[in-house]
């Protein structure tokens, strides 16, 4: 009888091989994600730096990412009443949801800030509507024409968001009640940072007199504050 000395040196070498393998596979694709990673944001960086956010030249989002969140709907009515002209002020974000860009600080509008600053609109030109506050005929077209335009805006919104959630029906078939459902949302405290920061660091920096601007900054603070006084 012969001893195995070659059987159990091959086994041993293929042992070693297949320890080596999963070691070099490993290393491979660490090291392809971390290039990945290093390319991924070298890319951002220079995409962010290549916009001059001169006529069209400009991000669709702002520069952050934002988180996921869960709301869980309330029946806010009470704590949010129609007439309460102070807590819905506080609904719309700082500066009326307006952020300044790009070296120059061109003024865009965030659409939640817009959204948001639409649904007071619509609030106040019911109310307006309701306690004949409008004595000017010219005042009541021009709130309507606002209510008008945001009626159709937060339509699209709701539309581009497409909320999933389901609502279990009532006794009659009907949607039930939203309250108490969960809804996946983005973090929009974290949006309201971004505005916050982004105001504080241009505050006191005059707009560029540039009349090709868009939006019009001046006019829509300025349409916000008709609407809402």
């Amino acid at each position: 009888m012969f001893p195995q000395t070659s059987s159990n040196s091959d086994g041993h070498l293929i042992h070693l091989l297949f320890i080596a393998a999963i070691l070099a596979l490993g290393t491979t694709v660490l090291n392809a994600y971390h290039t990945s990673h290093l390319r991924s944001q070298m890319l951002a960086s220079r995409n962010l730096k290549e916009y001059s956010y001169l006529g069209d030249n400009f991000p669709p989002r702002i520069p952050r990412n934002i988180q996921p969140a869960v709301m869980s709907i309330l029946n806010g009515s009470d704590i949010y009443p129609l007439e309460d002209d102070r807590k819905w002020a506080s609904v719309v974000p700082p500066g009326h949801g307006f952020v300044r860009m790009g070296s120059t600080g061109r003024p865009f509008a965030i659409s939640m800030g817009h959204q948001l600053h639409c649904l007071n609109g619509i609030r106040f030109a019911y109310i307006a509507a309701r306690d004949n506050i409008f004595s000017d005929p010219d005042e009541i077209t021009a709130s309507f024409n606002h209510a008008n335009h945001c009626f159709d805006l937060i339509r699209q919104s709701i539309l581009c968001n497409a909320d999933t959630t389901l609502v279990p029906t009532g006794e009659s078939g009907t949607p039930g009640t939203l309250y108490g459902t969960l809804h996946r949302c983005r973090d929009w405290t974290q949006v309201r940072s971004f505005m916050a920061s982004n105001q504080k660091h241009w505050k006191g920096v005059p707009l560029e007199p540039d009349s090709k601007l868009s939006p019009r900054y001046a006019d829509f603070r300025s349409s916000y504050r008709t609407i809402s006084r």
